[in-house]
């Protein structure tokens, strides 16, 4: 599991202090300074992302209004450098929370299936071939899914978590629920808790063992679905009726061998049942012998097509 390590905000406060401190201080902190970041590896996270914030435009603002008050207090009264120092740390620990954050991109190669720990406590699952960006800040909680599939298992801490996919967004507060982004629209299936699925300009509440989509634009009634059941993290899929093309796209993620389906109508064709993922060769050659195509190799590679015998 990657690990994205969340910085506590009492750590945040220290390092803003240690950086005011080394900016007016004298060599006596240093040892001080040392056994601080030794005492645990987050200390020196802290410090650094503290540290990065010096060069922020409103910081530098909100420090030249700090140094002119002290300058000002300096005519009538010699003041220490710790009084600066503590100006300072003041002013860190007041931004420090509310900085710009980086979006972190999060991806998965074919084939490749990865558990990432977010830092807010959540974890998501990504599927092969599967990539996002997450953005979270002291008040919300912001991912675009990029393409692919990805199970979210979401804390509650008070922050909207949003996760956008195309036009469709989904909003929750805590919750477990899968979102598969497809050529044409998006699949949610909620595990746990409730979301909110916006798409089409209809907004949709959907609650644990209910699924629902958007294909072109259009949401799609509420599904059911057995979420104790095994899924795509365990292999497996397990459908009423799906299209070849919505099945082909998952078997790539998976597949170092890519197979396309260029017919329109066989790309339509719905199949159904419970589907081991592994094998894309076997699983696509085993269903066309029962729905009407067969599996080819092209110049292009590997590809569907119609079963004119």
């Amino acid at each position: 599991m990657t690990q994205e390590h969340r910085i506590p905000d009492s750590l945040l406060s220290q390092a803003s202090a240690w950086v005011a401190r080394r900016s007016f201080g004298d060599e006596r902190d240093e040892r001080a300074f040392d056994d601080w970041v030794s005492a645990d590896p987050r200390h020196q996270q802290a410090y650094e992302r503290v540290e990065a914030l010096i060069n922020h435009s409103l910081v530098d603002e909100a420090l030249a209004k700090t140094a002119a008050t002290e300058t000002i207090r300096r005519r009538f009264s010699p003041a220490p450098s710790w009084a600066m120092a503590a100006g300072l740390a003041a002013v860190l620990a007041g931004w420090v929370a509310l900085a710009p954050v980086r979006p972190l991109t999060i991806a998965s190669g074919l084939g490749e299936e990865r558990t990432v720990a977010l830092a807010d406590g959540s974890s998501v699952g990504l599927d092969g071939d599967t990539r996002l960006t997450v953005a979270i800040t002291a008040s919300d909680r912001q991912i675009t899914l990029d393409h692919g599939e990805a199970f979210f298992d979401v804390s509650h801490d008070g922050r909207p978590f949003t996760v956008t996919v195309g036009d469709a967004r989904i909003r929750v507060l805590g919750t477990a629920f899968d979102i598969n982004r497809t050529a044409d629209g998006a699949e949610l299936a909620v595990y746990r808790g409730r979301v909110s699925f916006t798409a089409g300009g209809r907004e949709t509440i959907v609650t644990a063992g209910h699924t629902v989509s958007v294909v072109n634009g259009t949401s799609s009634d509420i599904g059911d679905f057995d979420p104790t059941g095994q899924d795509w993290r365990s292999g497996w899929l397990d459908t009423d009726g799906i299209t070849l093309a919505h099945l082909v796209e998952r078997l790539n993620r998976r597949s170092a061998e890519p197979v396309a389906v260029a017919d329109p109508h066989l790309a339509a064709r719905e199949v159904a049942g419970r589907f081991k993922l592994e094998d894309s060769a076997a699983l696509l050659s085993g269903l066309g012998k029962i729905y009407g195509f067969k599996l080819v190799r092209q110049k292009a590679g590997l590809a569907l097509v119609p079963d004119a015998g």
